[in-house]
């Protein structure tokens, strides 16, 4: 899985990418393109951190679901849906909130990157 800090990726509190941001996803999604296993899927999860500019939960579960969408649609725009001609694997995108990540120790706003493959 990859951590991205949503400051290295977005305008501040915002869902739009910054080309440094565009840079780190091109990256990604040729990284995802070298893992084409069958079956696999991709999740991107957003998590607010709310220190030190805390929101009220719902608009941190708003922001955390754009920047999710705008991240797994930067992905599947550079192909790392495509598993061949025919066959895709799924791109979930997941706003979290202000949810605690399952990281540890815990990261600041940041999005996550998750690439499941079978076994």
């Amino acid at each position: 899985h990859w951590n991205y800090a949503t400051r290295d990726l977005f305008e501040p509190g915002t869902a739009v990418l910054t080309p440094g941001g565009a840079n780190h996803l091109t990256n990604l999604a040729n990284m995802l393109n070298d893992n084409k296993y069958s079956g696999s899927e991709v999740v991107v999860a957003g998590f607010y951190a709310n220190e030190p500019n805390p929101v009220p939960p719902a608009v941190a579960l708003e922001l955390t679901r754009k920047q999710a969408e705008v991240v797994a649609e930067f992905l599947k725009g550079h192909g790392a849906h495509k598993l061949g001609t025919f066959s895709r694997r799924k791109v979930v995108a997941l706003g979290m909130g202000a949810t605690p990540s399952p990281t540890d120790p815990p990261l600041a706003s940041h999005v996550q990157v998750l690439l499941f493959a079978p076994r």
